[in-house]
């Protein structure tokens, strides 16, 4: 039996819908590991369909932006260069195109890169986060088996690749947090007395211990200790820092709770 899975796509009224066959099953069903989709038909199914679906967004994006917003001419393209956009259902090799501003555009620059506006970072929000939650509870090595068993991802993505990711997502974390105060109860008699009743107590569960790290530095023996803590009551929410380095302590846990 041979099963031909194809996508329709149905765009602009100047282009009339069309399909594309993303993936093909030919095989016989004679044992029970033949019932159903194998997983590598599904990541193979899946990364086609991300491969086509993303091609065909940024084409309309385009084609939307290439006009100027203030006379509407079509902005002359200046040239093209690689860019890789890193997703959950593998690596997307594009042609990001450069325009030339157009005449009556007030810039500086005299040309821009229109995808840099939206593909704002080039690794996708739900990879990121994939990485992020995965190596809270495993190792980088361990992340990255992971994800090349269940999902598409690209053969080119190591361990040294997804630790990058994850330090980048804790950095962004780490700037929404807001500056660290020294207390965060102050006022006078009045705003204290016209601040609303206070909630039932909260009891937190704190703890400390030291780890090894990857790097010793001289004279040191190469530990570093970590206080980690988890409300007793409501849902779980676990926040850790490392006592010397963490900058934001008290604007941590506050956030916790």
């Amino acid at each position: 039996m041979k099963v031909i899975i194809q996508i329709r796509i149905e765009g602009a009224a100047s282009r009339p819908p069309f399909t594309v066959p993303i993936h093909t099953i030919d095989r016989r069903c004679d044992r029970v590991q033949d019932v159903g989709l194998a997983l590598q038909d599904a990541k193979s199914l899946l990364g086609q369909l991300q491969q086509t679906l993303v091609r065909e967004q940024l084409e309309h994006y385009l084609t939307d932006h290439r006009a100027c917003p203030h006379c509407g001419k079509q902005r002359a393209i200046k040239g093209y260069h690689p860019l890789r956009f890193r997703t959950a259902f593998g690596d997307i090799c594009l042609r990001s195109p450069r325009w030339n501003r157009c005449l009556c555009e007030q810039c500086r620059e005299a040309t821009f890169c229109p995808l840099s506006e939206l593909l704002t970072v080039h690794t996708a929000p739900e990879l990121a986060y994939l990485e992020a939650k995965w190596a809270a509870q495993g190792s980088f090595a361990a992340v990255g088996a992971l994800l090349h068993d269940v999902l598409p991802v690209d053969q080119a993505l190591r361990q040294e690749t997804i630790r990058r990711h994850v330090l980048a997502t804790a950095e962004r974390l780490e700037a929404q947090l807001g500056p660290e105060q020294f207390a965060y109860d102050g006022g006078c008699q009045r705003e204290i007395e016209a601040s609303p009743e206070p909630a039932a107590p909260i009891t937190v569960g704190l703890d400390g211990g030291y780890i090894r790290g990857r790097e010793r530095l001289p004279g040191a023996n190469g530990c570093f200790e970590v206080i980690a803590g988890i409300p007793e009551e409501g849902a779980a929410k676990v926040f850790a820092f490392v006592h010397r380095i963490d900058r934001k302590p008290k604007r941590r846990l506050r956030a916790v709770l």
